[in-house]
């Protein structure tokens, strides 16, 4: 949840209603909203008139799972899972409000309401359990200038594989 007056989405869309979705919420402080990020902008085919509605996610929805693949309950969408005192979140940067996570730029905004960005050097994180309130100490990261990856075959590569090669043998 982001607090409306906090959200880069309703400070973006609220006055450019033709940019986003019909239920873009009216800019009102001390209220909260599911997060939204945007991921197209809404269109009108320039020869037909067709009207192609925007369309955004909630970043935020978090669903539970392991990102062990190798576990019987892992889930390639899943944003946290925990065990014992170990919670572990995998979340969009977009979701805790980055605009820029390799130079720990978040978004933030002015009281004008204008976006701008500013410097951060930890994530709070606070826990809320069956009404308990845990604190940590937040996470924190290095800035970066190139990013990584890591190649992994997905599952069902083999049996894909396999069905190429067989149809496409005399």
């Amino acid at each position: 949840m982001v607090r409306v007056s906090n959200d880069p989405y309703t400070v973006r869309y609220s006055s450019l209603q033709a940019a986003a979705p019909d239920d873009a919420p009216v800019l009102d402080d001390g209220v909260w909203n599911v997060q939204k990020l945007l991921v197209k902008k809404s269109l009108t085919n320039p020869t037909t008139g067709e009207v192609y509605p925007a369309e955004a996610i909630a970043p935020g929805v978090m669903m539970r799972g392991s990102t062990d693949p190798e576990a019987p309950e892992y889930e390639s969408r899943s944003t946290w899972d925990a065990a014992e005192r170990v919670i572990e979140l995998r979340l969009p940067y977009q979701a805790i409000g980055f605009s820029d996570p390799s130079s720990l730029q978040a978004l933030r905004v002015e009281a004008d309401g204008s976006i701008g960005t500013e410097t951060v050097g930890r994530v709070g994180i606070t826990v809320v359990l069956g009404g308990e309130v845990f604190e940590t100490n937040g996470y924190a990261w290095e800035p970066w200038q190139k990013a990584t990856w890591h190649e992994r075959l997905k599952a069902g590569y083999e049996a894909f594989a396999r069905a190429v090669i067989a149809a496409n043998s005399p």
